[in-house]
């Protein structure tokens, strides 16, 4: 009943970032729910992983380098020439580095929001031409907690994620017309293999908790299945009212 309910059968969706984490777990629900999915990944490995998870046939994988801004265009058309225009894009492809902010040059700067943004800017610029998308096609861009809240070493990445945020405000009016709609999540601590990684390596172990004793996200941390079913809900038709929102998936992360 859920399943018809999202009304996803038939529909093709792209997915960034799909051969780990979040990325990989929206591109597995999405093909529970019937829909046709276009795999990208630098991670070939991964990417094949995901793709021998996928219930249904017609997806298939691309391996792209999405700091290389200048391929992606043609990248984008050659999946559309394959596989068909989209009924929705997710962003989840994305990096984080650990640096204080004496040691952030540009060069690190750059290369960041050249994969968790720029990216992200110029793949809606291309998808939202005319001939390679549906009418109704929903963008949902993975955002973070951390562009609300700040975290120590993670200037880089929160300006990333903030930058995302902004410019899907401004595009979701301007596309709007056009019938697409654009949000982001904002997952707080996700069980992810970055998360994980995170944690090993960060300076200030407090980056959950409060200082008084609780955690910051008070239901626990996220598994890639709580962000991959809100993603889902906003690439549904279900949510055809829904545009240029923040959508937190944080456990109650920035209520405090």
């Amino acid at each position: 009943m859920m399943k018809d309910f999202l009304q996803l059968e038939g529909r093709h969706f792209l997915v960034t970032g799909a051969g780990s984490g979040i990325g990989k777990q929206t591109a597995v629900s999405l093909s529970e729910y019937g829909a046709k999915v276009s795999l990208v990944d630098l991670n070939q490995e991964g990417l094949d992983k995901t793709l021998s998870l996928l219930s249904g046939t017609g997806h298939k994988a691309y391996r792209m380098d999405l700091s290389q801004i200048e391929m992606i265009e043609n990248q984008i058309k050659e999946i559309i020439e394959q596989q068909g225009p989209l009924d929705g894009y997710v962003q989840c492809a994305g990096i984080t580095m650990t640096l204080p902010l004496n040691t952030l040059k540009y060069d690190k700067l750059d290369f960041l929001m050249k994969v968790n943004f720029y990216s992200f800017f110029e793949i809606v610029r291309v998808l939202s031409r005319k001939g390679r998308y549906h009418p109704g096609m929903s963008i949902v861009g993975v955002s973070s907690t951390a562009a609300e809240c700040g975290v120590p070493a993670q200037a880089s990445y929160s300006a990333s994620k903030a930058a995302m945020n902004g410019a899907m405000r401004s595009m979701a009016r301007e596309l709007g017309p056009k019938g697409i709609r654009l949000n982001t999540v904002l997952p707080g601590p996700t069980r992810t293999e970055m998360y994980l990684s995170f944690l090993e390596t960060k300076a200030d172990t407090k980056e959950t908790d409060s200082g008084n004793g609780y955690k910051l996200n008070y239901l626990g941390d996220n598994e890639p299945v709580d962000v991959a079913n809100a993603i889902l809900f906003l690439l549904s038709p279900v949510s055809r009212q829904v545009t240029g929102v923040m959508f937190p998936v944080d456990a109650g992360y920035v209520s405090c």
